[in-house]
């Protein structure tokens, strides 16, 4: 992830893309046009769409607007209602095409924690149970399991089953371009095994169990 307004990152996105590295815009404060010509020099990804990035305004729409109108560029978002309002969400996913909208946890040690104190780096978090914070306020983070990510991408956009797990498999691989994330002949066998409610029953990496919840 490179901010595309930083002198010579033109350049080095061009170089990095002739490596077969994938590059992703983010903690920018990249206006549309920067955005653009990040894109045309080989961006593939807009990191955590909307946040550490200018908010969208209808005189200058920035990063965000760019990442949005171009469908040969994957997001990734965090749902989880904090970081981004449902509403917001809603919207990226009215405006990416099917496999180019990635839900990510961003998620910080604090993630399976109870709420306390915890360390992150040289600083120290707060971890209400709700949102990951630093001392001053700052959101660190999020403590979002993808399980639930998924479920609430359902309950704000209304798309199906079949969307949302896209959200979690298809679009990262296909950004990464990994031969997962859909079970195709030919496939590695890494699969999870969700139940009606989302959650995550089973954990198979390579045809072998990693996981399995144990049943009450």
């Amino acid at each position: 992830t490179l901010a595309p307004e930083l002198d010579g990152a033109p350049a080095v996105i061009r170089e990095l893309r002739r490596r077969e590295i994938v590059v992703s815009m983010g903690h920018t404060a990249a206006t549309y046009g920067e955005a653009m010509a990040a894109i045309e020099a080989g961006i593939a990804c807009g990191t955590h769409l909307f946040n550490a990035m200018p908010p969208f305004h209808h005189r200058e729409p920035g990063a965000a607007a760019a990442l949005l109108t171009r469908d040969d560029v994957t997001v990734t978002l965090i749902a989880d209602g904090v970081h981004v309002h449902p509403a917001a969400v809603a919207m990226a996913w009215r405006c990416k095409p099917p496999q180019t909208l990635a839900l990510i946890s961003d998620a910080i040690a604090a993630l399976g924690m109870p709420p306390g104190t915890y360390p992150l780096g040289d600083t120290t978090l707060l971890w209400d149970g709700e949102s990951p914070r630093l001392e001053d306020g700052t959101l660190a983070g999020s403590a979002t399991p993808l399980p639930v990510a998924v479920r609430n991408l359902r309950a704000w956009t209304g798309c199906t089953i079949a969307e949302a797990l896209m959200t979690v498999t298809a679009a990262p691989a296909r950004l990464l371009g990994l031969p997962w994330g859909a079970p195709t002949v030919g496939a590695a066998a890494h699969l999870t095994v969700i139940d009606r409610e989302m959650r995550v029953v089973a954990t198979i990496v390579g045809g072998e169990p990693v996981f399995v919840q144990p049943r009450d």
